[in-house]
């Protein structure tokens, strides 16, 4: 139990480590879940032109 309170408190530096660390997990989540958005939408924005092309 001590050795993870040492590890969670980084030497005193832990206040400022670990919200460090959650900011950048967030910012990855953030940069993924939005391109696999944008992804879908340009997907679907092809699939719709391509239908109208093979109509005309």
């Amino acid at each position: 139990m001590a050795n993870l309170n040492h590890l969670l408190s980084m030497g005193g530096y832990g206040i400022y480590v670990w919200p460090a660390y959650v900011i950048t997990l967030a910012v990855f989540g953030i940069n993924i879940f939005s391109s696999l958005k944008e992804k879908r939408a340009a997907k679907k924005i092809i699939q719709q032109y391509l239908l109208s092309q093979r109509k005309t």
